[in-house]
């Protein structure tokens, strides 16, 4: 009699052990599930500010807008007290922007859905520093 129940006992025991690692791995996947769904919200929040570029076109120190040239339709960029201004590296004003420079930064939309710059950076990208070494190379394998 004792045989039976011992061999049924293993036998739910050994049941147990191979189902477990099942059951975690299912718990994880809820988890991961979970996290790439507040993976998702936390990257819509990221890309609430996003980049631009481009040529004046035309300032409004009334409105405080910026609007840059475009090949089908301008884009028009609101600027506020809290913007960031830079030109060559050193703080610069609204009124340092000029028409027919180029200028960068980051926007975001307003609940308006106008754009708000974050940042605006007068004059073109630097250069990359990586670039000069690439070309010189470039030029040793010619000669």
């Amino acid at each position: 009699m004792k045989a039976p129940v011992a061999y049924l006992a293993a036998l739910i025991a050994s049941a147990v052990f191979i189902s477990a690692p099942f059951h975690a791995s299912a718990q994880e996947g809820k988890g991961k599930a979970e996290g790439k769904e507040k993976g998702k919200s936390e990257e819509k929040a990221k890309r609430d500010v996003y980049p631009f570029r481009g040529t004046v076109k035309a300032t409004d120190k009334t409105a405080m807008t910026i609007t840059l040239a475009g090949k089908e339709k301008d884009r028009v960029v609101t600027v506020t007290s809290e913007t960031r201004i830079a030109k060559e590296g050193k703080p610069a004003t609204f009124g340092d922007i000029a028409t027919g420079e180029m200028v960068r930064g980051q926007v975001k939309k307003t609940p308006e859905g106008k754009e708000s710059a974050v940042s605006v950076y007068l004059g073109q990208a630097p250069e990359k520093k990586g670039g000069d070494k690439k070309k010189e190379g470039e030029k040793k394998k010619k000669e």
